[in-house]
């Protein structure tokens, strides 16, 4: 801000000092200002207004953090989805006290393994997650995360992920294969699905070297 309290945009540069008390120091030197003062209709301020817009009214959810899971920045679906408050800067992603994240096979993440953490330690790209998440209200989720590590770090936020809610296609290919294996008048396996079951009980005593037993009625 200049002395008639204008804001205006300029050009800094940051060396590092001596280090004191344990304390690293920087010396910040003003080497231009740029472009004068701040226009709130310059293109610098439409072009983040714009970015800031598409974020926040994308249909997808789109969450940043930092390694713990502290919130910086999510858009209005990924509040919907994932329960935060409508204010959910600073705010803590629900955990292990507030949610359970399940892998497909019923494994239970957190601490160091959850998507957040583990892309902040590796540094690498996470794709195509697949979580079962059980939230306090009772409420079970399917979701697909995709993480990624961000390059520069603003605020805090180290990853930025978004999470596609997948529950309604998967339980609806659930039904599908309940309805090709089971009759739906009595419920009990139709042929198909006493094959299936066939095969899956003979793989096993193959497996173990049991012997099995088929009695129809």
């Amino acid at each position: 801000y200049g002395a008639n309290g204008e804001p205006y945009r300029a050009l800094l540069s940051f060396q590092p000092g001596p280090i004191a008390d344990g304390e690293p120091q920087y010396f910040i030197a003003i080497e231009a200002a740029v472009g004068g003062t701040i226009n709130p209709d310059d293109s610098f301020a439409a072009r983040y207004a714009f970015y800031d817009g598409v974020l926040r009214t994308s249909p997808a959810a789109i969450v940043s953090t930092d390694r713990r899971g502290n919130v910086v920045f999510a858009n209005d679906e990924a509040k919907r989805l994932l329960g935060l408050r409508a204010s959910a800067d600073g705010q803590p992603l629900p955990q292990r006290t507030d949610w359970v994240m399940e892998t497909e096979d019923g494994t239970i993440v957190e601490g160091d393994d959850l998507p957040w953490a583990r892309v902040a330690r590796t540094g690498e790209e996470e794709r195509g997650l697949r979580y079962v998440v059980r939230f306090a209200s009772g409420k079970q989720r399917v979701l697909v995360v995709n993480a990624a590590p961000i390059s520069n770090p603003l605020m805090g936020a180290e990853v930025v992920f978004t999470v596609t809610d997948i529950t309604e296609p998967v339980l609806a290919a659930q039904r599908l294969a309940k309805l090709a294996a089971q009759d739906p008048l009595t419920g009990m396996y139709n042929r198909r699905g006493l094959d299936d079951a066939a095969e899956r009980i003979l793989a096993t005593a193959r497996h173990n070297q049991e012997r099995t037993a088929f009695l129809l009625l």
